[in-house]
């Protein structure tokens, strides 16, 4: 027997951080795996079961792929992940992407001067 879900996930965005809820019921720590890449978060979830007498088994999965574009500013090693009674809660600390910034526009007049626009 099979069981596949699409469970809840919720994405709330703070001023200092950035707060992702899954709920995964069913599963223990250690059957959940993460992952990131570029802004993509990615969470995997498998269990199986049998019985004593190996007539039975059951498997659950769970799978979620989902772009959070605050999530290409920061490193694996600062999210950090709780897992409790079926909930899987991330913290990511919100950073402003690196590049980001007012240009000034110069103005370059013939003789090489250059002069700013905003004088």
């Amino acid at each position: 027997m099979d069981i596949d879900f699409q469970p809840a996930v919720d994405v709330d965005r703070g001023d200092k951080d950035v707060v992702i809820r899954a709920e995964v019921p069913g599963f223990k720590k250690d059957d959940i795996k993460l992952d990131l890449a570029d802004g993509t978060l990615t969470i995997r979830a498998e269990t199986r079961s049998r019985s004593e007498d190996d007539h039975f088994a059951a498997q659950s999965e769970f799978y979620e792929s989902l772009f959070v574009p605050e999530l290409r500013a920061v490193h694996p090693e600062e999210v950090s992940a709780d897992y409790k009674n079926g909930v899987l809660v991330l913290k990511v600390p919100r950073k402003e992407t690196p590049g980001r910034g007012t240009i000034q526009i110069r103005d370059v007049s013939e003789s090489g001067e250059t002069k700013h626009l905003n004088q």
